[in-house]
């Protein structure tokens, strides 16, 4: 995702920068064990969503539109805090 974004906006990919949603949420006040205690909760979720996938193959399209609204969901929130915190309407902790 932060390849795209950074594709559409046409900046130099290969570069190095400090635009990854790890990053930001860093930034924004998470500890590094906290982002990957979530991570750990996020991937068992979405592991139990391909054991779902397994059992009731007839959901399979349902389970992946969750899947993906679920992480835009994520990546939704994280932007709109981030660009709260740039603008100076919240604190970075």
């Amino acid at each position: 995702m932060t390849l795209v974004r950074r594709a559409l906006r046409g900046e130099k990919i290969w570069q190095a920068h400090r635009s990854h949603y790890y990053q930001r949420v860093v930034l924004l006040g998470a500890s590094h064990r906290q982002l990957a205690l979530a991570a750990y909760v996020l991937m068992v979720g979405m592991a139990a969503l391909a054991f779902a996938m397994l059992i009731l193959p007839k959901y399979t399209t349902w389970v992946l539109i969750m899947s993906a609204a679920i992480f835009m969901l994520i990546f939704l929130a994280i932007d709109v805090r981030w660009r709260r915190c740039v603008r100076g309407q919240i604190s970075m902790d």
